[in-house]
């Protein structure tokens, strides 16, 4: 009888392992779910490939920032660094409870954030921030801010990598 119940052992040890294992796997993939679904490491090809598959269209802010791009009527935009995307963010309106609810969320999942708190003039406009930043989890870094201008209030949340050089095409 001994002998059944080692045999029988190592597969219940095997099950729990890999319960565990997806159970980690899909909490990690809960929270790395980025805006619009675009990845951070995918080339910028790629990522009009799927702006197009969805009905998308990305497009560049302006001539002046080559590596910055909007989905035109979906208030996300991306970042390119070395033809790979290396930020996405997501614009939105909201108010004070939708930013703490969004920050008490990360938090659960990320620790505590730091907390930047600001406030100028931008000629004759009152600009107001509240900054989140949470630590890097597996190379991704997550900042949400909370911001006033002239009393129109929005939130952005900033998904990114650090890893990207500068390299010689970019400028």
């Amino acid at each position: 009888m001994m002998r059944r119940y080692i045999q029988i052992r190592p597969r219940l040890f095997t099950i729990v392992v890999a319960v565990l294992l997806c159970n980690v796997h899909l909490a990690a993939a809960d929270w790395i779910t980025l805006p619009g679904g675009f990845g951070l490491g995918s080339s910028l090809e790629e990522a009009k490939r799927y702006a197009a598959s969805r009905g998308w269209q990305l497009v560049t802010i302006s001539p002046e920032l080559p590596r910055s791009w909007i989905v035109k009527e979906q208030n996300i935009g991306i970042h390119v660094c070395n033809d790979t995307v290396t930020s996405v963010t997501e614009n939105v309106a909201g108010n004070l409870d939708d930013f703490a609810q969004l920050v008490s969320n990360l938090r659960v999942k990320r620790g505590e954030p730091k907390l930047q708190v600001g406030s100028f003039m931008a000629g004759s406009t009152q600009i107001s921030t509240i900054d989140a930043r949470f630590a890097e989890v597996d190379g991704v870094g997550v900042v949400v801010q909370f911001s006033s201008t002239a009393g129109r209030l929005a939130i952005s949340t900033n998904y990114f990598s650090d890893k990207c050089a500068e390299h010689p095409n970019d400028e």
